[in-house]
């Protein structure tokens, strides 16, 4: 506008270029009469750009701020990979008011924003590198989450996260480990129970399909139509995926643990277009799913005219004696239209057809049930994957969490009666739900002790194979050894947390057993005996057995009565041989 008023010729280019010049405050020097425009511009776009500039700086401060003072704070959760694994528990744990870092190496992923205003720090960098995690004050923080997409990745991640948190002062950092390949999962289950005491690292493992399963079944059970378990179940399970393996072993494994008796085996069809060559497989891993179940396999494909007619449903005497059917096929548009297919021949008979889903898309949406109105959809119910298994929620469904709880439970319904020569009053003592959090941790160091424990007589914990013993049975000699250090472990716990020997009083933090085993009171040794007595039908709950150690394999680490044992710089514990079956 200046030029057109003084008669200056000026290309567009030339005009743009003054005009962007005004930012950094050059160009404004103008001889003769200024427009009023002209004016404002010349003090007004240096300044909106010192603004943006100031802000920008004061977003990076505050977030180095918050940084820093988690050193001091902590109990924070690191997360590293930002996929959609990742979001969701970010998003999880922000809702329930927890401070999140999330580290993420990718600059273009469109959740970094995301997160960010949500209220999570987010740093930029690679997570298998000891300097980010490290800014990211892991020695402080209470869990970190390795979920990218790649299992190598999240073992690297692991691998670093237990190097760097050997500098940790106090606590223990659980780090759950994201790991998609369930046979590789199932390989390393024994590495969670690989930890001396006291190191402040525990591993968790994670798979999707596996944790997914587990809470399918238990929200969409086919076992609450025989509550006496004397009538076998029957499924239908479409799609012989990771997810429908998982389904199918966890189901089995649930009918051995509540309503198996020897002959009565539990039923199965299975519709995949590679059914014989799939249970061939699962077969050959899990040989006791022959014992507790009778699967029948349709090879056939979903989007062919005999499963959209039900065909492999005439077999049977009556359609009603499915229980449940599962839908477990990875494409979510693919598994709503084989769940709508089998609605329309199935709409009278009311059983319920689950079908699994990625996450809470508008697919899962059509499903949404409103009780105020009759549904005619309404057997039809969606199960979101990633919504139901990447949240806070996660560490409750967690091997030793499951062990910890198995452990309370089995005190609370057992040994107090038996020590006490009468029968159990389990309604008289605290439910997990009511215990106390302290006493929760305490059940939960139990757990993850155990290899510890069972490693100092020779012994280690693996994937559950003898399904029908539940694995090895400790000797009086050995069950005397474990008991005694069990306790040792258990009274340094106690003293570490501020408790001391006398009368029995929550309050003041004193209790009698506090005292060396030789001099515990009978009962009270006993009670230890009994619970190492319990182990196999403990761990076997939770898909676990008692193995002999491997030859040349280290018993056991530096345990709690070894004064000065620190953390291992090298963790080879993990490294040896979870890099070479990853790699």
């Amino acid at each position: 506008m200046h030029a057109a008023v003084r008669g200056d010729t000026h290309s567009p280019s030339d005009l743009a270029y003054r005009t962007l010049q005004l930012i950094s405050l050059e160009s404004g020097a103008v001889s003769g009469p200024v427009p009023l425009e002209l004016d404002l511009a010349r003090f007004l776009l240096p300044g909106l750009t010192i603004l943006t500039a100031v802000k920008t700086l004061m977003v990076l401060f505050q977030e180095q701020a918050r940084l820093a003072l988690l050193r001091f704070r902590g109990g924070h959760v690191v997360i590293c990979g930002l996929s959609r694994k990742g979001y969701l528990l970010a998003t999880g744990y922000l809702e329930r008011g927890k401070r999140v870092v999330v580290i993420e190496q990718d600059t273009e992923n469109d959740l970094v924003e995301s997160c960010r205003s949500l209220g999570a720090m987010v740093l930029i960098g690679d997570a298998t590198q000891p300097g980010i995690l490290a800014r990211s004050r892991v020695q402080t923080a209470q869990v970190l989450y390795a979920v990218s997409d790649d299992d190598g990745t999240n073992v690297e991640i692991a691998l670093c996260a237990r190097q760097v948190n050997g500098k940790r002062s106090g606590g223990t950092l659980a780090v759950v480990l994201h790991l998609v390949d369930p046979l590789l999962c199932n390989l390393l289950r024994e590495r969670e129970f690989d930890t001396t005491p006291d190191t402040g690292f525990h591993l968790r493992l994670f798979n999707v399909y596996d944790h997914g399963a587990r809470l399918i079944l238990k929200e969409f059970s086919p076992f609450t139509r025989h509550p006496n378990g004397q009538t076998p179940p029957h499924i239908l399970v479409v799609g012989m995926g990771k997810f429908g393996e998982s389904l199918i072993v966890q189901a089995g494994m649930h009918w051995k643990a509540h309503g198996w008796v020897a002959g009565a085996r539990m039923r199965m069809t299975v519709v995949d277009q590679e059914a014989v060559r799939k249970l061939a497989s699962l077969r050959a891993r899990f040989p006791l799913l022959e014992d507790l179940c009778e699967v029948t396999v349709c090879p056939m494909d979903v989007r062919s005219v005999d499963f959209q007619q039900a065909r492999f449903l005439d077999g049977l005497s009556s359609r009603r004696e499915v229980d449940a059917i599962y839908i477990c096929l990875d494409q979510d548009t693919l598994a709503l239209t084989a769940g709508l297919a089998l609605h329309q021949h199935l709409r009278t008979d009311h059983i319920p057809i689950v079908i699994r889903m990625t996450e809470s898309a508008w697919l899962a949406g059509l499903l949404r049930h409103d009780a105020r109105e009759a549904d005619p959809f309404e057997n039809l119910h969606a199960f979101c994957l990633l919504d139901r298994t990447c949240n806070p929620d996660l560490l409750e469904e967690s091997v030793p969490e499951r062990i910890a709880r198995a452990i309370h439970e089995h005190y609370r319904t057992g040994l107090p009666g038996w020590v006490a020569g009468g029968q159990p009053n389990p309604d008289s003592l605290p439910t997990w739900d009511e215990l106390p959090e302290d006493l929760k941790e305490s059940n939960r160091r139990q757990a993850a002790d155990l290899g510890y424990l069972l490693g100092k007589v020779g012994y280690r914990i693996g994937m559950l194979t003898d399904w029908k013993n539940g694995g090895l049975r400790l000797t009086p000699a050995e069950i005397e050894q474990v008991a005694c250090t069990e306790h040792t472990r258990y009274v340094q716990e106690r003293l570490r947390a501020g408790w001391r020997p006398g009368p029995k009083d929550l309050k003041r933090k004193t209790h009698p057993a506090l005292v060396p085993w030789d001099q515990l009171p009978l009962a009270d040794q006993e009670k230890t005996r009994e619970m190492m007595r319990s182990l196999p039908a403990i761990l076997a709950a939770a898909n676990l057995q008692i193995f002999k150690a491997r030859v040349g394999e280290e018993p056991a680490l530096a345990g709690p009565a070894d004064p000065g044992h620190a953390p291992q710089a090298d963790p080879a514990g993990i490294r040896g041989e979870v890099r070479d079956e990853i790699r």
